[in-house]
């Protein structure tokens, strides 16, 4: 019983298949899935440089403010170590302690600062992200495509299917620099 169902299946493939092998052969339909690397379009679209470069510039500040209050700091600390051998131990220890109070404090704002821009460019991020939907809508109806996955998700493709270069290409040209082709930017320091 079951040796026919597996004969009959195996007829209805033999039949079946060489007709659907010809037929996308002699239409050449294009790829139903496309596959577009996310971190390059953000990377190299002139939208993507754009908020890179003014979220480095902004780290390359939080830096410099960084070594500027170190700088301070140490200077602080070295006076205080100075100022030791002329405090009694429960002047100096009080003066300890509003150093490091203040080490703390600076240390906990300095932490929010960077962790605010890292907010702030993850929200870029997704700005960018939102509006380039229909750039990328608009390159899968022109190639039939049913769905667009990111590189990473994907473990192999033909490399027909990666529409990344188009996409850059598209997104340079429909989006430029943003929605208001300007930069978007990120809470004050």
């Amino acid at each position: 019983m079951w040796r026919g169902a597996v004969l009959s299946l195996a007829m209805l493939m033999a039949t079946v298949l060489p007709n659907i092998a010809w037929t996308q052969a002699s239409f050449d339909l294009p790829p139903p899935i496309l596959v577009i690397d996310r971190e390059r379009l953000f990377a190299e679209t002139d939208y993507g440089k754009a908020i890179l470069q003014d979220f480095d510039t902004q780290a390359q500040a939080l830096v410099a403010e960084n070594r500027q209050i170190e700088a301070q700091l140490i200077a602080e600390e070295q006076a205080l170590t100075d100022e030791r051998a002329t405090l009694e131990i429960d002047a100096f220890r009080e003066k300890a302690d509003a150093f490091d109070e203040k080490v703390q404090g600076i240390r906990a704002e300095q932490d929010r600062k960077s962790r605010d821009l890292q907010a702030a460019r993850d929200a870029a991020q997704q700005a960018f992200s939102r509006e380039i939907i229909p750039v990328l809508s608009s390159i899968m109806r022109e190639r039939g495509a049913l769905v667009m996955f990111d590189r990473r998700d994907v473990f192999i493709s033909a490399g027909g299917l990666d529409a990344t270069d188009l996409a850059i290409e598209r997104i340079n040209t429909e989006v430029g620099v943003g929605p208001d082709q300007d930069a978007p930017d990120a809470p004050e320091n």
